[in-house]
């Protein structure tokens, strides 16, 4: 099986969200995808997060070192990962996941 040529997906993102990385906001980013494509993630732009190469191998790598803050997400992503069951914001502003832990809780104002 040949690797998946993400680079269509890639630009369109970075169209949509620029190219900064979300958590350091350096430029230079590459595209994650925060459902991964092992757990069926597609490549569709409201699935993708813009982080620096170092932040994306945090992410992917060490996944229980960063966790997706929801304010790094636009309101169409929250849509979409609600939408798809992925992940959910109650009241509260707390964030859900339903198979792996990848979000962070939204931190409250001091």
């Amino acid at each position: 099986m040949g690797r998946r040529n993400d680079a269509p997906w890639r630009n369109e993102c970075i169209a949509l969200y620029g190219d900064w990385c979300r958590r350091c906001k350096r430029t230079g980013v590459q595209m994650d995808h925060m459902i991964p494509r092992s757990q069926g993630g597609p490549s569709v732009v409201e699935n993708g997060l813009p982080l620096c190469p170092a932040c994306h191998q945090r992410k992917t790598e060490h996944a229980h070192e960063l966790l997706i803050q929801p304010e790094w997400l636009t309101d169409d992503q929250i849509r979409w990962l609600a939408d798809n069951g992925y992940a959910w914001w109650d009241d509260e502003g707390e964030v859900y996941g339903t198979s792996r832990r990848i979000f962070a809780k939204r931190r409250t104002p001091t």
